[in-house]
């Protein structure tokens, strides 16, 4: 999953938020300059009906 920010510091606020979860320190792959991050979900994982809710409730 690539989530494309522009920038745009709405767009950073959501990134923000998922970084503080167990879905980016499970499946982050690399972020980079200008506001793109990638996100690696097994295709085992992603093609089952596994509810992720619970990866994204923070962590602090």
């Amino acid at each position: 999953m690539v989530l494309a920010t522009g920038g745009w510091s709405g767009n950073e606020s959501v990134i923000s938020t998922v970084q503080d979860t167990m879905f980016h320190l499970m499946f982050w792959y690399s972020s980079t300059r200008g506001g793109l991050y990638e996100y690696r979900v097994p295709d085992a994982l992603s093609s089952t009906r596994i509810s992720f809710a619970f990866l994204f409730r923070p962590q602090w």
